[in-house]
């Protein structure tokens, strides 16, 4: 009888050390609550610690959440940051509404980010829907030939497929040159740039 005792308790002392302190797993999706569609890179955090998560590409998060969190905050520009209550559940799914008083559109220059009202220069961007309209070219040089405000497109010769030189801001300068920084899906390219049109 003692045995069956002491086994009883050494059983109900084991479960209650292994279940002590584990984490428990929380999933779920984030979407914008307008359209359904999904947002991509979200902040999940767990309110008073530093354990995190950020959504994937489907605005899908994974987060293992300590023992005694109790809430969760989410956050993502330009919406309102919300904070749910943890409770019993496994997975939580949460729409986000659009906070347009919140956005401040920031723009990232070569020399850091600045918010677009302080910005003291000219930043020109063209994206994939400029680069189609009009007549089919050999190069990204003459595709942006007419379409940047500030920037000189010409032949350094005559002759067909020779590279084209750009200029910006015209063509005095006192100790650089004034080539342009390419960024090309968030990687800088060096001058010279010699990419199909078409990738």
């Amino acid at each position: 009888m003692k045995q069956r005792l002491l086994i009883i308790m050494l059983v109900i002392v084991w479960g209650s050390l292994t279940s002590y302190g584990q984490d428990i797993t929380i999933s779920g999706q984030l979407t914008d609550k307008t359209d359904g569609t999904p947002l991509i890179g979200a902040n999940v955090l767990v309110k008073g610690t530093t354990v995190g998560a950020v959504t994937d590409t489907e605005g899908n998060y994974r987060l293992s959440v300590p023992d005694g969190a109790t809430h969760l905050t989410i956050s993502y520009i330009g919406y309102s940051s919300i904070e749910i209550e943890i409770g019993a559940r496994s997975v939580i799914n949460l729409a986000l509404a659009q906070d347009l008083t919140r956005l401040d559109e920031i723009v990232v220059v070569g020399y850091g980010t600045v918010k677009k009202k302080d910005l003291t220069g000219a930043v020109v961007s063209l994206g994939e829907k400029d680069m189609t309209i009009g007549a089919a070219t050999n190069s990204i040089s003459s595709m942006i030939q007419g379409r940047a405000a500030g920037v000189e497109v010409s032949a350094n010769d005559g002759l067909p497929g020779q590279s084209l030189n750009i200029v910006i801001r015209g063509n005095n300068t006192i100790s650089n040159s004034n080539e342009p920084l390419y960024v090309i899906d968030g990687f800088p390219i060096a001058a010279g740039v010699s990419i199909a049109p078409e990738d």
